[in-house]
């Protein structure tokens, strides 16, 4: 059995002041189909990780727009059994804590 076979992606989905945010996704296809995906802010002056979330794996309808960045406020929105649940927080340019 040779390597993991692995794609990455990478988005920005918006900046506002100093931050980015990016939308990450990383498939892997041995042995099985993994997705990992992610939203990832970033501090640009610093180079400090301010907001880092993980994201549901595309299921068998994935809008076009899952996740956005604008005047310093991220919204995304991921399926749940109840519905669509939709998170909005505040992203501010200091680091995070894991």
């Amino acid at each position: 059995a040779g390597p993991a076979a692995r794609r990455v992606e990478n988005r920005v989905v918006g900046a506002d002041a100093n931050v980015v945010c990016v939308r990450t996704e990383s498939v892997s296809s041995k042995p099985a189909i993994s997705v990992d995906r992610r939203v990832v802010c970033v501090n640009v002056d610093s180079s400090a990780v301010v907001f880092d979330e993980a994201l549901p794996a595309p299921g068998l309808y994935v809008p076009r727009t899952d996740v956005a960045f604008n005047a310093g406020r991220l919204a995304y929105i991921r399926p749940t059994d109840q519905g669509l649940s939709v998170t909005s927080v505040q992203v501010v340019g200091k680091a995070v804590t894991p």
